[in-house]
């Protein structure tokens, strides 16, 4: 016969004990989902904060506009991607061409000097002059109706990475020669024309270094050396070179297109601001003498007012290594290019006019008037007109502008890209 089942006997103990144990579960699983509701939230407002919040903070306000931490970053690591890529270059150069002690020490401290830059301080600084720069540049291009197009920061954009979908650009041509002057009867005495021999033919053999022989009338054809073609350079080889670019600098291609539009509306205003820099100057053409004292430079003057020759004065007693050779003579100099002292004589001199000895850093000058007339700059000199001229205006403005900055700028400062470790100095 079988047994009955039994139900089990539920006792009040019994429930209160189960009660107890939901409970306990329950609050166990609102505890947790508050927990990891909480974890969520942190995690999503640092990332907020990180991605969203932080990048729009202004780390610089000129007169009113807000720099971003984000912009601030972006040409930060321009700037680095920049300096690092010009460290890679010269590490290279040093590779090649620094086999001698003081070809490397050059090179070195080229090397330095760019790992320095690097360095976050320096980099920040340097970032947030170039925010402040670009803003106020904005600012100026704006009033004066400058601007930039589309089509200009696409081409720009395309020549950093030297990609010319139209074609090679012709190389700029060097810098012209200055124009010869016509020399008076007075300066051709001063300076007598030095006569010059017309070259003699060389033999061919003497430039070859073997006797010449006729050309074999028979013999085997030289082959052609096969030129492997390069490979062309296609849009999408320049977009796959823009992404890996914008990927090593850590930018992006916004922030990369207001970078290239800020320095083409840089160089639009320095050509309107400067547009009236003349590419002529005054100038006088000089020869010296330089001697150790007062003594010697007086007997110089005595030895000059005698009839003795200046050039041959300068190669005797001079101790200007540079010009003595030539007789002390200097060339052509615009107004500001020489000490004030030599300048004050020059400009008021006349042709041929030597000038009592004048005391400067290096010793006891003699100075003579050859020459004083308006004449084209060089390149270089001219450029140095431009930037003194830009950077005039920017002192000016800059020191009338309200801006500000925050603290803990250097915080923000980024350290990439930064030098490939095979590269440093610190493992060489």
């Amino acid at each position: 016969m079988a047994k009955d089942n039994k139900s089990p006997i539920v006792t009040k103990k019994h429930l209160a004990r189960v009660e107890r144990e939901r409970r306990q579960t329950r609050t166990i699983v609102i505890v947790s989902a508050i927990v990891i509701g909480l974890a969520v939230i942190l995690i999503g407002w640092g990332t907020i904060q990180n991605y969203v919040i932080k990048p729009r903070q202004p780390v610089v306000t000129v007169d009113g506009t807000e720099v971003s931490t984000g912009r601030f970053q972006a040409l930060a690591h321009y700037n680095a991607a920049q300096l690092v890529q010009q460290y890679s270059q010269y590490y290279q150069f040093m590779q090649y061409f620094g086999s001698d002690q003081s070809t490397q020490s050059t090179f070195i401290q080229t090397l330095s000097q760019i790992s320095y830059e690097l360095e976050p301080e320096y980099l920040g600084q340097n970032t947030i002059d170039s925010l402040i720069e670009y803003e106020l540049v904005r600012k100026e291009a704006a009033s004066r109706g400058i601007t930039v197009t589309t089509d200009e920061i696409n081409a720009s954009m395309e020549e950093f990475l030297g990609y010319y979908p139209a074609g090679t650009p012709t190389s700029a041509p060097t810098e012209a020669a200055q124009p010869t002057s016509t020399l008076s009867a007075l300066q051709l005495t001063l300076v007598p024309p030095t006569p010059t021999t017309a070259p003699t033919a060389i033999p061919t053999e003497q430039l070859t270094g073997t006797t010449p022989t006729a050309a074999p009338t028979t013999g085997p054809t030289a082959t052609t050396e096969v030129v492997p073609t390069p490979t062309e350079y296609t849009v999408k080889l320049y977009n796959d070179n823009m992404k890996s670019y914008l990927n090593y600098a850590e930018v992006s291609e916004d922030d990369l297109r207001w970078i290239i539009e800020s320095q083409l509306l840089q160089q639009k205003l320095i050509d309107v601001l400067t547009a009236d820099v003349s590419k002529e100057a005054d100038q006088v053409w000089v020869r010296q003498i330089i001697v150790a004292d007062e003594a010697t430079a007086k007997q110089v003057i005595d030895r000059l007012a005698a009839g003795e020759d200046f050039a041959a004065l300068a190669a005797e007693l001079s101790t200007d290594e540079a010009t003595k050779a030539t007789g002390g003579d200097l060339g052509w100099a615009s107004a500001g290019t020489l000490d004030p002292a030599l300048d004050a004589f020059l400009f008021s001199a006349e042709i041929g006019q030597v000038s009592d000895p004048i005391q400067l850093t290096a010793g006891w000058y003699i100075v003579q008037l050859l020459g004083h007339e308006v004449r084209p700059i060089s390149s270089s000199e001219y450029q140095s007109l431009v930037s003194s001229t830009y950077n005039d205006w920017l002192t000016k403005v800059k020191d009338a502008a309200k801006i500000t900055t925050i603290k803990d700028w250097l915080e923000l400062t980024p350290t990439s890209p930064s030098i490939p470790a095979n590269m440093s100095l610190t493992q060489n």
